[in-house]
């Protein structure tokens, strides 16, 4: 069975309730005989101490797939191509900025790369869009942080989440007039991509 382990966030700014967080909740449960989504227990606090904490556990769990889910710009869905080491000077909900890099980072690239082809996983799907440009705040900042623990972990054969992939989608905001729309729209286009990540994973093991 392929695990995935969704997340999303807390509040912050204008929402009380984050939509990614109500999306990601939705996703739970067995999206067909050979793909169950796992949801994790809480949404993740939008600070970057918060974050810094929290990735290195995550990573303790067993999945397949970690998908973060957070609520980006209007218009589609948008699948994160890549995320930045640094430039978070955005205040957090605790008033931080400007986040200390682990030391363990010191060995990665500034800019990381999914392992999955953004072209490929949105290309027989409706309103997803490859995106190169995750915000510089902290939707950013979680998927270079999970990136990273993957990086960490390659060649860890010991560890069992060493061939583990992560992966970003950012949903747009809510329509308050189309609610129910809204969230059944987005569970479709995720569930269309994880099947398309599942897919893509698959093939690359067996090679």
């Amino acid at each position: 069975m392929y695990r995935v382990l969704v997340t999303g966030f807390g509040p912050f700014r204008d929402y009380t309730i984050n939509p990614s967080w109500e999306v990601a909740k939705r996703l739970k449960g067995q999206l067909n005989d050979e793909i169950t989504v796992l949801l994790y227990e809480e949404p993740i606090e939008v600070s970057y101490e918060n974050i810094d904490e929290l990735v290195p556990a995550l990573w303790t769990l067993r999945f397949d797939l970690i998908l973060h889910i957070g609520v980006g710009l209007s218009g589609p869905l948008r699948f994160e191509s890549l995320a930045r080491k640094v430039g978070y000077h955005k205040p957090d909900v605790r008033g931080n900025s400007n986040p200390i890099c682990n030391t363990l980072w010191d060995q990665l690239n500034d800019v990381l790369y999914s392992a999955f082809d953004p072209a490929d996983i949105c290309s027989n799907i409706c309103n997803i869009i490859p995106s190169d440009n995750a915000g510089l705040y902290l939707c950013e900042y979680l998927f270079y942080s999970s990136l990273a623990q993957a990086q960490l972990l390659i060649g860890t054969s010991s560890n069992v989440n060493s061939k583990v992939r992560a992966a970003f989608i950012h949903v747009p905001p809510i329509e308050k007039q189309n609610t129910d729309s809204y969230y059944d729209t987005c569970c479709q286009t995720i569930t269309g991509a994880i099947v398309n990540m599942h897919q893509a994973q698959s093939q690359a093991t067996n090679h």
